[in-house]
């Protein structure tokens, strides 16, 4: 198997981007418990959904593909913080149950 990677700011997210993301963690992320109102089915997120989780500026995906797959990603975002330097804060992180 040969994984590539790729960082894409989220202002340069397409829309077919989205949808991977979005049909990846619908498909792969967990299920539903007990006490839940669907309990014991996956837990999906659309395309649109996704793209509110992180402002434009200073966030991005990191992901991987397996050929033209998308098997894992990151959502993350970088901030300045004076007198500490930058930091990085990863706020989702998905990856297809193979590949784990």
């Amino acid at each position: 198997m040969d994984v590539q990677y790729q960082w894409i700011p989220f202002a340069k997210m397409n829309d077919a981007l989205w949808i991977a993301c979005s049909e990846l963690y619908s498909n792969h992320y967990g299920c539903w418990g007990s006490q839940a109102p669907s309990p014991g089915k996956r837990i999906r997120l659309s395309a649109k959904r996704l793209r509110t989780f992180l402002p434009e500026a200073n966030s991005g995906a990191a992901l991987a593909w397996n050929q033209a797959d998308l098997i894992g990603y990151a959502f993350a975002c970088f901030q300045e913080i004076e007198h500490c330097g930058r930091i990085s804060w990863v706020t989702q992180l998905v990856v297809h149950q193979h590949h784990r």
